[in-house]
């Protein structure tokens, strides 16, 4: 059975409740914004997430490294 892509990927929406039309950008660059997301894996991704980590590494790769978790998110 495949997946549809609806259901590997879904859209955030945004609830729009106020529109300003003229921000005050500096304020908004000068404010740090924090969020937590709590990422649960098991010992074989967790094996996988450290070798890619070590190739990047040991390869002396400039840059940043990116990693991307699907799953399903569960909002307590």
């Amino acid at each position: 059975m495949s997946k549809k892509p609806a259901e590997i990927s879904r859209p955030v929406v945004l609830y729009v409740e106020q529109v300003e039309t003229n921000p005050d950008i500096d304020a908004y660059l000068d404010t740090r914004r924090m969020s937590v997301i709590d990422i649960e894996i098991d010992t074989v991704m967790a094996k996988q997430i450290l070798d890619h980590l070590r190739e990047r590494t040991d390869g002396r790769l400039v840059g940043s490294i990116r990693l991307r978790f699907t799953g399903r998110l569960i909002h307590l």
